[in-house]
């Protein structure tokens, strides 16, 4: 259980009618005492012997008197004293107990219901074991409209295993070959596509890079490559510029690689 302390119980009229050298002491015996009577099911009342043994001294608890936090109260004899109001600021132990009550017999029902019918689940309902057996597993037919056919299980989704498993990264495979579609750009670039590929290999190696499409990140690479100094052949830029950039752009998307 828990103890109730009002955030506002520093500024409190009682609390500030004992003295400041007191009231650190005292406020501290008030709370160590009511946590042990919420613990102890006394409904507030604390034996003068509990003072002591928290530290307490009688001043102090004569200071929580005096400030109207407690009432003397002897019972059966024995000295104590009495948290004033405690029912209305704290769960008395009646309360507790009932509360128990309830919860230990609602877990009791939940108990009870695991037998594979839920609480308040109508016993009408008509179970397995009613259906006569040449008719169990059939689906029923509709009455309205005997043309309408019975509606049938969707077709389960695919499981994960069974989707197209995204691309991963890997090293230039050694079986790696320029293809046509490359060839075709390296002449429009006018750059050795056989050369190219071998400095893409050397280049892959070195680095120890890894690609989604080796063949994509190829098409990048040609579209970067210059052609030799003092050679004839000069890229077709008015062919290649606008699809080039386009095409560049989506190739890195499928790359996901730098």
């Amino acid at each position: 259980m828990w103890v109730k302390v009002d955030d506002r119980l520093p500024s409190s009229r009682k609390v500030l009618r004992i003295p400041r050298t007191a009231r650190p002491a005292a406020m501290g015996l008030w709370v160590m005492t009511a946590a042990w009577s919420s613990r102890d099911g006394t409904d507030g009342w604390i034996p003068a012997y509990v003072i002591e043994e928290h530290g307490g001294e009688i001043e102090h608890a004569e200071a929580l008197v005096a400030a109207g936090l407690w009432d003397h109260d002897d019972r059966d004899g024995e000295d104590g004293y009495q948290f004033v109001k405690w029912a209305e600021y704290q769960p008395t132990q009646s309360e507790i107990d009932e509360r128990r009550r309830i919860e230990r017999e609602r877990k009791a029902e939940q108990r009870r219901n695991k037998g594979g019918k839920f609480a308040g689940q109508d016993e009408s309902h008509e179970s397995p074991t009613d259906v006569p057996r040449e008719n169990r597993g059939t689906p029923r037919k509709s009455h309205g409209s005997p043309t309408v056919p019975v509606p049938s299980r969707p077709d389960p989704s695919p499981s994960p295993t069974e989707r197209e498993a995204p691309k991963r990264a890997r090293a230039l495979p050694d079986d790696w070959t320029p293809t046509e579609e490359h060839r075709a750009l390296a002449a429009q670039r006018g750059v050795d596509c056989d050369a190219e590929a071998g400095a893409m290999r050397d280049w892959a190696t070195d680095k120890g890079a890894t690609g989604k499409d080796w063949d994509a990140r190829f098409r990048n690479w040609l579209r970067r490559a210059e052609p030799p100094r003092g050679s004839q052949q000069r890229p077709n830029r008015e062919v290649a510029s606008r699809d080039s950039l386009v095409q560049a752009h989506f190739d890195m998307q499928q790359m996901g690689a730098p």
